[in-house]
């Protein structure tokens, strides 16, 4: 008889669970890992120019649909439907935060938090302020911004995976393309991105993201700032080949009479197809003085094989660089004479075809 009780806790014990926004051991579902910031472009002489509307990418910054809600149990259930008419959404601009669109209140505040119980200022309280909130409970009104915006992908994105990329969102969000939830993240202050590919067609598709102003997160997020909300930076679409550098780690080491260096590269490869599609494949890399001369008679390269099937043993003693190369007396930056040089990585196939290029 008494296991009956604990057993309808156990069923029960569900419904009474935190909803994302305020549990702490979820921070992100299908978000990537996150990267260096880089650009996929078609040719190496594309990417030396740093130009990154010549690179596979679609700016969906502009005009989105919006709706605010005060409270999150008021907020919309089904507006990310593909065929989602809009009624009650206003234009907004994105990137932009939702307060300075006239959609709540801008927050101004030090160590007190913006979502401290009323009940907490009705007690009397020193200079360290009211009682806070206990983690990772929300106990105030949690303000929450629906958006959606439509867009078409490019036909020459085809072959190609497709990346979504939030620049910063506050605080929390999930998203939907074409109606099917794709994840959720938090973090207001880094970079989102998502695997889109699967979830985009041909034609049309609708993108739509609903935004919680406080999160579990907002606890590590106490500065002394104004407290704003929404999508507070640029979204782009990126399209990379399925077989691509997805990130790379970049290092100098100078030599005793710091004059002479050595530059090394850790490449890490994106590969959506198989991976003995790799044989004879490369990754190469030059280096671009100030005056955009080559530094090295030839790019330095190593088979994209060995990186995309490196093996880790029991005590990590792989080295760090992937690529190597030795630099004479490069020209050093500092604010009188802040030269830059340019790092150029390319991918190529077994006939030497160039995939992709990045800098």
């Amino acid at each position: 008889m008494k296991s009956i009780p604990l057993l309808s806790l156990f069923l029960t014990f569900p419904l009474f669970a935190n909803p994302d926004w305020q549990n702490e051991v979820l921070f992100e579902e299908n978000k990537l890992p996150a990267r260096a910031t880089s650009y996929s472009y078609q040719t190496e002489s594309e990417a030396l120019t740093a130009d990154r509307d010549a690179s596979r990418l679609l700016n969906l910054n502009g005009t989105w649909k919006f709706h605010y809600s005060p409270k999150d149990t008021e907020r919309p259930t089904d507006f990310f439907a593909k065929d989602f008419p809009g009624e009650g959404f206003v234009d907004t601009p994105v990137p932009s935060n939702w307060e300075l669109q006239g959609h709540g209140q801008p927050i101004y505040t030090n160590i007190v938090y913006p979502f401290t119980p009323k009940e907490s200022f009705e007690e009397k309280y020193d200079w360290k302020g009211p009682q806070p909130p206990v983690p990772p409970s929300i106990p105030r009104d949690n303000p929450v911004g629906s958006y959606f915006r439509d867009f078409e992908v490019p036909a020459d994105w085809a072959n190609d995976s497709i990346i979504l990329h939030f620049g910063g969102v506050s605080s929390a969000f999930y998203l939907w393309v074409n109606g099917e939830q794709v994840g959720y993240s938090q973090g207001s202050r880094l970079p989102a991105e998502f695997d889109i590919t699967d979830y985009v067609s041909s034609g049309k598709n609708r993108l739509a993201v609903q935004v919680f102003r406080w999160s579990d997160g907002s606890y590590l997020e106490d500065q002394d700032m104004w407290r704003l909300s929404g999508i507070h930076r640029e979204v782009l679409l990126l399209a990379q080949p399925k077989v691509s550098l997805n990130d790379f780690f970049v290092r100098t080491k100078f030599d005793d009479q710091l004059e002479d260096a050595t530059l090394e590269i850790r490449p890490k490869l994106w590969v959506k197809d198989t991976a003995s599609k790799l044989e004879g494949w490369q990754v190469t890399a030059q280096l671009y003085d100030p005056e955009n001369t080559p530094v090295f008679e030839h790019p330095l390269a190593t088979p994209a094989a060995d990186i995309y099937k490196e093996r880790w043993p029991a005590r990590d003693l792989n080295p760090f660089a992937l690529l190597k190369g030795e630099v004479k007396a490069p020209k050093k930056w500092n604010h009188e004479t802040p030269h830059l040089y340019t790092l150029i990585l390319s991918v190529k196939d077994e006939t030497g075809r160039l995939v992709e290029a990045r800098s």
